[in-house]
């Protein structure tokens, strides 16, 4: 299991670190992300609501995005459009639309 498990809610200095893993859990990469947003569009949806990440021994080890409806109507990204669509219960204000993204450990 695990130590150091630190889990908090993301501000600029996380960007780095977010991007990284978003780009290694791309579709196209072997990982399960169908989206991939831009350091502006996080950066704007960290003004917006929480962004999460975790941490393990100092290593950014995942995050989980959120978004308004508000956000998400200046820059659609389908996925979260069809996300939106399918869940009309409740009129719900945001979304949880990007899975958990996980560290890749490197082989030395």
């Amino acid at each position: 299991m695990a130590q150091n498990i630190q889990i908090k809610v993301a501000n600029a200095i996380d960007l780095d670190g977010i991007l990284k893993l978003q780009s290694q859990n791309q579709i196209s990469q072997g990982g399960t992300l169908s989206a991939e947003l831009s350091r502006n569009q996080i950066k704007e949806m960290m003004t917006d609501m929480p962004q999460i990440v975790a941490y393990v021994n100092d290593i950014m080890v995942g995050f989980i995005l959120t978004t308004s409806k508000a956000m998400h109507k200046k820059r659609q990204v389908p996925i979260v459009e069809a996300m939106f669509t399918s869940y009309a219960g409740l009129n719900p204000t945001f979304m949880v639309p990007f899975a958990l993204a996980r560290h890749i450990v490197e082989k030395d």
